[in-house]
Formats: structure tokens, C-alpha cells, sequence
């Protein structure tokens, strides 16, 4: 099964750290922890009681 979700923004949820930006102006937030979580928490279950299918 391959699942998929949105983020509002790139640079902040899915990065593991804070850094200057490299391209352009947008700098990294570092909140790929929290989005790590999220999943793991939350995500997972979600998919595990909608899809039918027994994850993990």
C-alpha cells in the first residue's frame, strides 16, 4: 500500500533540522520531528482502521 499526505509547507515539516535556505529564501524550520510524530501517532492508526489493512 502506498499512502501519501499533504503539508502545508515542505521546508518546515519534513525538515530534520533548522538551516539558512540553499535555493532561494525560504529557510529550513527543523519540524520534521513533529510531522515524524504525527505520523507514527496518529497517521498510522488512521490508515490501520479506514484502509483494513493491519500495519506494523
Amino acid at each position: 500500500m502506498l499512502v501519501a499526505f499533504q503539508v502545508e509547507d515542505w521546508n518546515r515539516d519534513f525538515s530534520p533540522w533548522e538551516a539558512l535556505a540553499v535555493f532561494g529564501t525560504e529557510a529550513f524550520a527543523g519540524q520534521g520531528k513533529r510531522t515524524l510524530k504525527w505520523l507514527v501517532e496518529e497517521g498510522v492508526q488512521y490508515i490501520d482502521i479506514f484502509s483494513g489493512i493491519e500495519c506494523c
